[in-house]
């Protein structure tokens, strides 16, 4: 399995290839790489939050 840093790279080169500035290819590397990071916290928000509804469900059990 490839890790997102060599998926990255390997959309830079499909869709800048050597035409584009090293600025470019600059710029559009670390925006899939903030898409990655966003991507990686919106799961870790849904993870807690989904973490939060299994113990509220738990502990309304408890109490009746």
């Amino acid at each position: 399995m490839l890790k997102s840093d060599d998926v990255i790279e390997n959309l830079v080169q499909l869709v800048c290839g050597e035409t584009a500035s090293a600025q470019d290819r600059h710029v559009y590397r670390e925006s899939l790489r903030n898409l990655v990071r966003l991507a990686k916290a919106e799961q870790k928000q849904e993870i807690r939050m989904d973490r939060h509804q299994i113990n509220a469900v738990r502990e309304s059990d408890v109490l009746h």
